[in-house]
């Protein structure tokens, strides 16, 4: 016998018997019978709700599921609790189709089920619901759910006739209330996490609030206040960024210089330079943040010469290096005469450079004996990469008592082994610093783009526009714009329009320029 809709079968559906001809009759007894069978059904269900067999209990959300009633629903809610990830996806179907109070608060807790076929049903479910606060559930779990359920829940939605860019715009409502509420009532980590968030946002509301804080007691605020309205390329964040290249926290400072490269104003270059040929322990982020605003290479080729922290020193020579610019260079000069601690910067300088015709003196400084060990290990180093034969042997010559002693340990293969001498140490120091630093810009360098951080989409994969992570969307919209796909399009403009992250609305807006104009339809 095949299945029997009992739901059809009510007695209220059907004529009364004195008013229905003899093969009525017949029939209506046939559904009372049929009726009472699925009421026995139904007990049964609800006692198989019990047993300790997941499929038993499968089987029997099945059948309460045909005929949902409201008196289920607390049984259900245990249900869809369980230990068995097929019961609780079962519960949920069979929750979907009750209309008792409380079934959409059921289905919104199953968005957090831990299997995530659960959630896949739970979001499908929702999406089907007439109750507006089932689309507040949908909403929520988009801003905090991962890729896949992400993509389901756009999916459901265009399904029941919520277009993308309401799901976009909702999720960017969602963040920034949050971000306000957390900036405005928060703890001094929460105020920073949020004023960062504001800043990427790209929201002209978010430019009020960051600059209020700005005078926020707590300094990584500040600083994170002043990383946001570079990010958000507020008008007059330059005037309130360069400022702060001063202020008494290396936390401030390192944020205003890197709110400056953020912001792209060249006009910024100037205090940047300033900033990186100080000598702050901040001065290695300025020179970081005037490199990505100077193309030339002139501005850093400039602040080298003046740099005193040889850290933020090498920076700006690679970078002019890079560049292949040539300044003056004579401030060199009279630093490598006047030795001393002044000389380290200027040492590496020669060194980044290859100035060669400085060499005379860089070499006399690591023959010094007055001088520093750090200051001779950085002059021998520059003097072995850049020097003629003959200068290079009076380098090896000053290492011979130490290589007297017979080989020396590679550290990096021995962790045990010992230097056999203090200048050997800072020899080996004075490498990997170096290598070091080269790596860390040539990582730098090759990232620049939308963003510093930002992963690559290859090959282009329309799905990782849903990603949850605002630099996995950018991302795809920049891969999509090397790769046109016309099927992304419609993804394409909602991102556009409503992202709340400003990076992934511009990388989207490149991409849509890319694909150009949609074609008529034929």
């Amino acid at each position: 016998m095949g299945h029997v809709d009992c739901s059809r079968l009510d007695p209220r559906n059907t004529r009364h018997p004195s008013r229905l001809p003899l093969e009525g009759i017949g029939l209506l007894l046939l559904a009372g019978v049929l009726l009472v069978g699925c009421s026995q059904d139904r007990a049964r269900a609800l006692a198989d709700l019990e047993s300790p067999d997941p499929s038993v209990q499968v089987r029997a959300l099945e059948i309460l599921a045909r005929r949902p009633a409201l008196a289920d629903l607390p049984l259900l809610s245990r249900s869809v609790r369980g230990s068995a990830a097929e019961v609780r996806r079962a519960a949920v179907l069979a929750i979907g189709e009750s209309r008792a109070p409380g079934a959409v608060d059921l289905l919104g807790e199953a968005l957090d089920d831990p299997d995530d076929s659960v959630q896949r049903t739970a979001a499908s479910t929702l999406a089907r619901r007439p109750e507006a606060k089932a689309r507040a559930y949908l909403m929520a779990a988009f801003v905090r759910k991962g890729p896949s359920l992400r993509s389901l829940i756009v999916r459901a939605a265009s399904a029941a006739g919520i277009p993308p860019s309401e799901v976009m715009r909702a999720e960017a409502k969602q963040l920034w209330d949050r971000n306000v509420e957390a900036l405005t009532h928060g703890s001094s980590g929460e105020r920073a996490g949020a004023a960062g968030e504001l800043g990427r946002s790209g929201d002209p509301r978010a430019f009020e609030l960051l600059e209020l804080h700005l005078r926020d007691e707590s300094a990584p605020v500040v600083a994170a206040a002043g990383r946001g309205l570079g990010a958000a390329r507020a008008p007059n964040a330059r005037a309130l960024l360069v400022p702060m290249l001063d202020d008494p926290s290396p936390m401030v400072r390192e944020a205003a210089a890197e709110g400056l490269a953020e912001l792209g104003d060249p006009l910024g270059i100037p205090a940047l330079a300033r900033a990186a040929s100080s000598g702050a322990s901040s001065s290695a982020a300025a020179a970081r943040a005037l490199i990505r605003l100077d193309t030339t290479g002139m501005a850093a080729c400039e602040a080298a010469m003046e740099a005193v922290e040889p850290v933020a020193a090498r920076i700006l020579a690679s970078h002019a290096s890079r560049r292949k610019v040539s300044c003056d260079r004579s401030p060199l000069s009279r630093r490598l005469a006047a030795g001393g601690g002044g000389a380290r910067a200027a040492i590496v300088v020669v060194h980044e450079l290859g100035a060669t015709e400085l060499l005379p003196p860089v070499a006399a400084l690591a023959q010094r004996a007055k001088e520093s060990e750090e200051v001779r290990a950085l002059a021998i180093r520059a003097v072995q990469a850049l020097g003629d034969e003959t200068q290079r042997e009076a380098m090896n010559a000053l290492l011979a008592p130490a290589a007297s002693r017979g080989p020396t340990p590679d550290p990096a293969k021995d962790p045990r082994a010992q230097p056999a001498s203090r200048l050997e140490e800072l020899l080996q120091l004075v490498d990997a610093h170096r290598i070091a630093t080269s790596r860390r810009e040539k990582v730098l360098n090759g990232s620049r783009g939308a963003d510093a951080t930002a992963p690559r989409a290859d090959p282009p994969d329309r799905a990782q526009l849903l990603h949850d992570r605002p630099e996995m969307r950018a991302a795809a919209a920049t891969a999509l714009a090397d790769a046109p796909d016309p099927l992304a399009r419609p993804m394409l403009e909602a991102l556009a329009a409503e992202d709340y992250y400003l990076l992934v609305r511009e990388s989207a807006r490149r991409a849509l320029e890319t694909l150009g104009a949609p074609r008529p339809a034929p």
